[in-house]
């Protein structure tokens, strides 16, 4: 995956009757990850297999993920760089290897951007709405030999962050596709405005968060799922951070 511009799943009801209190005590600004300490870093890896599963079923999983991302000055959004290792399809029962174009065998690279915005599926109790991850993916390339021809994909995912507002060095955050394939389970949040977005494409399409096509053909939904850890740092340093409201 060479060319992903940006880091880059939610009952809507849910979201609307929460939202609807929750908004009244958030601020329009996005999530702050505090200490505020300019060009923080964090180590990504994962904790569970990485899922990519489009509509039709077809799915690739990948083994591994490691990675970094950087702050953008003292603002909640920055550069990441994720390399998923390892990744596969099967067909016919046979099992083929997924590649990234221009990336070695196996490995599919991702570049881009993350972005931390407010998300009513981490609710608490008090009704402060939860915070999220939110990748914003633009067009990137893959292909399973003999699996699933040249890929191409775009979109967007929506990752919770498990507690965000515990100042700690890890921070777990997941990924997530509802019981429908290659739909994802998040699928709303709320932008610097307060206002309601829900990402990807309509539902009426089917595509919800990414979209992807095969040869060039009608595009059709697909959505990420795993675990994750951020490990922050700052000068080579683990940092314990919160990401606050």
């Amino acid at each position: 995956m060479r060319s992903l511009r940006l880091l880059g799943f939610g009952v809507l009801v849910v979201c609307v009757v929460v939202g609807g209190v929750a908004m009244s005590s958030a601020s329009a600004a996005l999530p702050q990850v505090l200490p505020e300490t300019a060009g923080k870093t964090a180590a990504i890896t994962n904790t569970t297999l990485v899922v990519v599963e489009f509509v039709n079923a077809k799915k690739v999983v990948c083994e591994k993920a490691t990675g970094t991302s950087k702050e953008a000055g003292m603002t909640p959004l920055g550069e990441f760089h994720i390399n998923f290792e390892k990744c596969t399809t099967t067909a016919g029962g046979i099992k083929f290897v997924c590649t990234g174009l221009g990336d070695t065998s196996g490995n599919m690279l991702a570049l881009g951007e993350y972005h931390f915005v407010y998300d009513a599926l981490g609710a608490s109790e008090m009704e402060a709405l939860g915070i999220a991850i939110l990748f914003l993916v633009s067009t990137t390339h893959v292909e399973c030999a003999g699996g699933i021809v040249l890929t191409k994909a775009e979109g967007s995912e929506l990752c919770l962050i498990a507690e965000p507002h515990v100042a700690k060095t890890l921070h777990a955050f997941a990924c997530k596709i509802s019981s429908t394939p290659g739909v994802p389970e998040d699928k709303v949040y709320w932008n610097d405005e307060g206002k309601e977005v829900k990402h990807g494409s309509p539902p009426a399409a089917g595509q919800w968060g990414m979209t992807i096509s095969q040869n060039e053909e009608s595009a059709i939904g697909g959505a990420w799922s795993g675990g994750f850890l951020l490990l922050w740092l700052s000068g080579g340093s683990n940092v314990s951070a919160a990401i606050m409201g």
